[in-house]
């Protein structure tokens, strides 16, 4: 039986990323989702959203040491943002030989306005990559079972998950449940902002919509 399954958050063409915090600077292009409460002032919400690709330096600690901008996404304030993300947020854990990286910024905007995250709210970082076909529960495909599964996950100021609580049910068992295996074994997150320069414990509220190919 053929079978899909999408994100929520999805955009074609991006690359998986390792749990921010976890994996070795520079290994992959990482792809960064900021919400729609993080726009900056005076950016109108953008339905197809904005795409920049940033370059970073760590410091020995794993946090940024600088930040440019490699391709703009066309809006100055958005990459000025984006850079400040990085230097303010990224924690990642630098390898003795490579100390730089880049991330791909999605400003997903008008699409992430439902999921209600905060502004300065954990980031997740490729959420589209972290479901595959194999992952659709064996019970819900015998039944042809379908749905939207809202989760709310709990991430440390390091950026690994804590926790996953379900909060808008698909009305399948199966699909709630691995919803929340593959949030906290496979998600990935830049934590939430003290709002000081620094990170905290934070929650993110997100969706994972489980399809079937006709």
């Amino acid at each position: 039986m053929r079978h899909r399954v999408r994100a929520a958050l999805a955009a074609a063409g991006l690359l998986l990323a390792r749990p921010a915090g976890l994996v070795a600077a520079g290994t992959t292009l990482a792809i960064v989702q900021p919400g729609a409460a993080d726009y900056p002032d005076g950016v109108r919400l953008s339905a197809e959203g904005y795409r920049a690709l940033v370059e970073y330096e760590l410091a020995e600690n794993g946090s940024a040491s600088s930040c440019r901008v490699a391709r703009s996404s066309g809006e100055p304030r958005i990459d000025q943002a984006s850079c400040q993300i990085v230097m303010e947020r990224l924690r990642l854990r630098p390898t003795r030989n490579n100390l730089r990286g880049r991330l791909g910024f999605l400003w997903l905007g008008e699409r992430s306005r439902e999921m209600g995250n905060p502004a300065g709210a954990p980031l997740p970082i490729s959420a589209m990559m972290w479901v595959s076909e194999r992952d659709y529960p064996a019970a819900a495909l015998r039944f042809r079972q379908t749905g939207a599964v809202g989760y709310e996950a709990r991430i440390s100021a390091n950026g690994t998950v804590l926790s996953c609580t379900i909060v808008s049910s698909s009305n399948s068992t199966a699909l709630d449940r691995r919803t929340c295996e593959v949030v906290t074994t496979r998600g990935a997150f830049i934590p939430a902002s003290n709002g000081a320069g620094g990170y905290r414990d934070g929650v993110y509220r997100g969706r994972i919509v489980w399809t079937l190919a006709k």
